[in-house]
């Protein structure tokens, strides 16, 4: 995949508007990424290359980690695969992409936006080997990437050990990869950990078949001896990756709740994300058996009153919510139903849910262990 890039000026004329592609200055580097994706997104080669693909202040590059590449029959973009050419099976780690760069003289480690907590902490494990390697190939114009696992580094698997796997080696203006084979040899050279190899697809149904039905790895990446990859998971790792994307957020958490699928997810999730998710069910549950209780009281208490008589009395008693759930048994309806339709009303909208906030007694904060 030869895509010849020197400086942020090579790509500027490429990032078209509303793409979803951006430009991100920050104190000692320029990055350029996309924070969306639609059909419009990845149409060229060149488009491919914007995912954390570095520059200096002066808009020299200073690395090129891998580009977009996407899972097996999600979108072909604007290269489709060539299984013409002959390919590899590789382990798809789940942990975080780093590579080195060059700051001035001095050696860091980055992540897709660039010097995070988790390449921090990636560079702090790091072995003289590695480190070695890594000068030793960013000095050739390569940039050698690697993938961080750690049991303090968990996205969905637990891994035991803290370690970084050589994944590739990628020539930074030309942006062609190393061979499989020569990426293997040069980690065993510097005696440092490189991606499994399974050899190639005999049956392509089989083996997509087989892969989702697998459990306790992420899956794995086609890698193309042209440069071309696509990648494939499980179907237990994508459903627990979207449930943990999904539950960091209040209101999809209430959805659940309200929807009655609280059981359904909670057995995707990690246990102390399990736990938090039901501890906030526990609270809102509460709430409304709270609320419930109190219409209740209010409504066998006036019943008998003239509606108009009825409706002064629960305005001056009752919340604008409860008000609407009085009423609703006044016509006959449950007093649960209407607040749990009221609850689903907000949890379109994070704004909504702050709204009520204070009617149900909602907390939510990082210390419930939700947040990712």
């Amino acid at each position: 995949m030869k895509v010849e890039i020197e400086t942020i000026d090579d790509v500027l004329p490429h990032i078209r508007e509303g793409s979803g592609i951006f430009v991100s200055r920050r104190q000692e580097w320029i990055v350029v990424d996309y924070d969306f994706m639609d059909n419009k997104t990845f149409e060229t080669p060149m488009d491919l290359q914007f995912r954390g693909i570095k520059f200096d202040l002066n808009g020299k590059l200073i690395a090129r980690p891998f580009h977009k590449f996407f899972n097996l029959g999600e979108k072909e973009g604007p290269l489709p695969p060539d299984w013409s050419h002959s390919h590899l099976i590789a382990d798809k780690l789940d942990g975080s992409m780093i590579h080195p760069a060059f700051l001035g003289e001095r050696l860091v480690f980055m992540a897709r936006m660039g010097v995070t907590e988790q390449a921090e902490a990636a560079l702090t494990v790091a072995s003289d080997a590695v480190l070695k390697l890594c000068r030793d190939w960013m000095i050739k114009g390569f940039t050698p990437i690697f993938e961080f696992t750690s049991p303090d580094n968990r996205v969905v698997l637990k891994y035991d050990e803290t370690k970084l796997t050589l994944l590739a080696i990628r020539h930074m203006f030309s942006g062609e990869y190393l061979s499989e084979e020569e990426v293997q040899d040069i980690a065993l050279s510097y005696k440092v950990p490189a991606i499994r190899h399974h050899g190639s697809i005999d049956n392509l149904d089989a083996f997509v078949s087989d892969t989702r039905a697998m459990e306790g790895i992420e899956g794995y990446v086609i890698v193309f001896s042209n440069g071309q990859r696509l990648k494939i998971k499980t179907e237990a790792y994508s459903l627990r990756h979207r449930a943990l994307g999904y539950s960091h957020r209040e209101k999809n958490v209430l959805e659940w709740i309200v929807e009655n699928v609280v059981d359904d997810v909670i057995p995707l999730l990690l246990p102390e994300r399990a736990e938090a998710v039901l501890a906030y069910q526990s609270l809102v549950l509460s709430s409304i058996g709270r609320l419930e209780s109190e219409i209740v009281d209010f409504y066998e208490a006036h019943r008998k009153l003239k509606r108009k008589d009825f409706a002064m009395k629960a305005k001056a008693s009752l919340n604008k919510a409860s008000v609407n759930a009085a009423f609703a048994m006044l016509d006959g309806k449950s007093a649960r139903a209407t607040i749990i339709g009221h609850l689903k009303w907000a949890a379109q909208r994070q704004t909504r849910v702050d709204k009520i906030r204070p009617l149900y007694g909602l907390v939510w904060n990082a210390n419930m262990g939700i947040e990712l």
